[in-house]
Order: structure tokens, then C-alpha cells, then sequence
């Protein structure tokens, strides 16, 4: 499922940014199951910032979320992408990780809103 308002189409968005989330939830999630795996991507605008989710409906997610982000536990796609956005975009990013219930999991990003035109200052 792919759901993307009109105003997010125009949004510049960092090449292969959501690339390492959806690998996670094709090997963690969807690889792991016998039929019905599902990825879907939401990309909104909401005021100045753009948010974009990844969801998977794989098997449960940890108790404690913050461990996936752990050195070692899944590999470095999550943890790169986490420190790839604080890098480019400061304080004015933020990454964070939900359940979808009743099985899943979300890898959720905010990040300026930014268009093409606005980045070269026509």
C-alpha cells in the first residue's frame, strides 16, 4: 500500500532514505512469513515538516523497541538511517519506531519540508 498526499510529491526527500526500512521489513518481517506480508508507505505533508512511515505486518515487535536500534541487533540499515538524518537535518528531524497492531512494525520520520525550487532559491 502506497498512500502519498499531492503536496508530499513535491517534497525533496534524501536519496535512498527510506531504502534500509523497507529492506528491515522485507528480511525481519515479511521474509518470515508464510503468506500475506504487507509494506506500506505513507508520505504526508503536515504544515512545514513531511512525514514518512514504513510499515510491515510481520510477526510482533520487541517489547522494547529501542532495542532494534542496538548495535548488532539488526544489522546497521536502522541505526544508519537514524544518524544519516540527524546528520543532514539536526534537530529538525526526528525517527522513531511504533507497533502497527495487531502485528508490525513502523519505522516513523519527520523532516523539513522542502521543495526543489526551494532548495536552488528560484
Amino acid at each position: 500500500m502506497i498512500d502519498v498526499d499531492d503536496d508530499a510529491l513535491e517534497a525533496q526527500v534524501p536519496s535512498l532514505i527510506l531504502q534500509p526500512a523497507i529492506e528491515n521489513a522485507i528480511k525481519y518481517a515479511i521474509a518470515r512469513m508464510e503468506s500475506g506480508g504487507e509494506i506500506g508507505i505513507v508520505a504526508k505533508r503536515d504544515g512545514d515538516m513531511l512525514r514518512l512511515q514504513v510499515c510491515d505486518n510481520g510477526p510482533s515487535a520487541p517489547d522494547d523497541l529501542d532495542t532494534l536500534l542496538a548495535d548488532g541487533k539488526t544489522g546497521v540499515g536502522l541505526v544508519n538511517m537514524r544518524d544519516r538524518l540527524t546528520h543532514l537535518y539536526g534537530e529538525r528531524q526526528s525517527f522513531g519506531l511504533s507497533r502497527k497492531e495487531p502485528h508490525g512494525l513502523c519505522v516513523n520520520l519527520r523532516i523539513p519540508f522542502e521543495t526543489k525550487r526551494q532548495i536552488i532559491g528560484a
